[in-house]
């Protein structure tokens, strides 16, 4: 059932033909299949088209023959090609300006949204890449601004939910005071904080380690909090680039989170290893005082690269026992007859779980209508005050399989909206990530231009005007 569509040549289709639309008549015969490549029936691994022998490049080549777009096809070969057609032949959108953040058909006038007051649109940086159409990518990739609006970057709270003349002048409790401008040659003491949150990968595909990860980062911006990495590991179908000898892979190999100084003023990031150095000493947060020397070297070695196997040298699970004999276990439950939701107010948070009952109507209905029938965690002093706090995200009682924005609320949703934009500005993916979907979306742009177009004598056709993508 899932053949692409080959158009036949002009002249060549007969009543019938299966070109048209390999499945109209049934199965394609076996010259047919000629033209075909094939993506399932127990094909592909073997080779399209049940030639183990041809490569992706070949099927590339036929189809381009097959389609004939004359002298197009090789411009889809290779990224310098591609880029030099869009240019020469005047066919790259213009790129939206970097001073335009509402985003989509609901984005707000400025006037709306003070909190992109001063705010840019982000960028990608791509190698080989010419800086025009770097430009169309960056529009075309970054949802996220960079830098951020002025009151974002100053962490300020604008008052609401009551508390507005004090919190105008005070640092509102959920949302730190950001670090200082810091570098990264600075001393690893000097730009953390000294109170942690630390966490276990999710064991599930890539989306499962994003959403954990979503929300553990949000708890650590929330609660002032330096993130502590797992240690390197096997991640679900997450092999390793060629060259790549490190048995394990990082957060930190997908996402930007080490390098964008504004963020680590707000969430810094250290390793297992260097969390151990720090905390591990006598009197340190996590000491391994009390251990033989065995006990020890073993669990520097799971700090350096662990495995989820139990009989394995470097079981992950010894270091993460020993980050629970010292933290408070975070108990938020997302799978079985008993789920949670966890709850940000200010005056429970300041006035303890007694002020529960206490909270407006309103309030009591929001968080009624987020929570359904989970039952409310708030967030209290006994959570802020550990110097660790621990999430055992590997397990399956306590996975945090959802987003973050499903799981945590605010009653205030002044700062709910603040962690929302955290998020999005945040939390990207490295740009060689951006740069190669950018480029695919270019080149599935451009092969749709080829096939609108393969019956005209020109790229030039009057009906692409505005150019690929409209919509840009």
């Amino acid at each position: 059932e899932h053949h692409f569509i080959v158009p036949a040549k002009e002249g060549d289709q007969s009543e019938g033909d299966l070109r048209e639309n390999p499945l109209k008549n049934g199965e394609p015969s076996a010259e047919e299949n000629d033209t075909l490549v094939q993506v399932s029936r127990g094909n592909y691994e073997g080779g399209w088209n049940k030639d183990s022998t041809r490569t992706t490049t070949d099927a590339v080549a036929i189809l381009a023959e097959t389609i004939d777009i004359g002298n197009w096809s090789p411009s889809l070969l290779t990224w310098q090609k591609l880029q030099d057609t869009l240019l020469e032949n005047n066919l790259l959108p213009n790129p939206i300006p970097r001073t335009r953040t509402a985003r989509g058909f609901s984005g707000l006038p400025p006037s709306q949204t003070p909190a992109l007051d001063g705010a840019l649109r982000g960028t990608i940086q791509c190698p080989d890449t010419d800086p025009r159409v770097e430009a169309v990518m960056s529009s075309m990739m970054a949802f996220w601004n960079e830098p951020r609006g002025t009151r974002d970057r100053a962490g300020r709270y604008l008052g609401g939910s009551g508390h507005s003349t004090y919190y105008e002048t005070h640092q509102h409790p959920f949302l730190p005071k950001p670090l200082p401008p810091i570098s990264l040659d600075d001393p690893l003491s000097s730009r953390i904080r000294r109170r942690y949150i630390t966490f276990e990968p999710d064991t599930g595909g890539w989306n499962n380690l994003r959403m954990s990860l979503e929300n553990i980062i949000v708890l650590a911006a929330v609660s002032g909090r330096t993130l502590v990495l797992p240690p390197e590991q096997t991640m679900y179908l997450l092999d390793a680039r060629k060259g790549d000898t490190r048995r394990g892979r990082q957060y930190t190999d997908f996402f930007n989170l080490t390098k964008n100084t504004e963020f680590l003023r707000r969430v810094p990031i250290i390793s297992s290893l260097d969390f151990l150095a720090l905390e591990g000493k006598a009197g340190g947060a996590v000491s391994l005082d009390g251990y033989n020397s065995t006990m020890v070297e073993h669990l520097w070695n799971v700090a350096n690269n662990c495995e989820y196997r139990k009989k394995s040298t470097v079981f992950c699970e010894d270091l993460y026992d020993h980050y629970r004999r010292f933290g408070q276990l975070a108990e938020i439950i997302e799978e079985g007859p008993v789920t949670n939701c966890l709850v940000f107010d200010l005056d429970v948070f300041t006035h303890g779980e007694k002020f529960i009952h206490k909270l407006s109507n309103d309030i009591q209905r929001r968080i009624s209508e987020f929570c359904g029938t989970r039952t409310p965690v708030y967030y209290s002093q006994s959570m802020h005050n550990a110097t660790v706090w621990h999430f055992e995200t590997m397990d399956f009682t306590y996975r945090l399989l959802l987003h973050y924005y499903a799981l945590i609320f605010f009653t205030d949703p002044q700062i709910g909206n603040f962690y929302k934009r955290f998020v999005r500005d945040f939390l990207t993916y490295q740009d060689e990530v951006y740069c190669a979907a950018g480029k695919v979306v270019l080149a599935l742009q451009f092969e749709s231009h080829l096939r609108s177009t393969s019956g005209s004598k020109s790229p030039h056709d009057s009906s692409l005007s505005n150019s690929l993508d409209s919509e840009l």
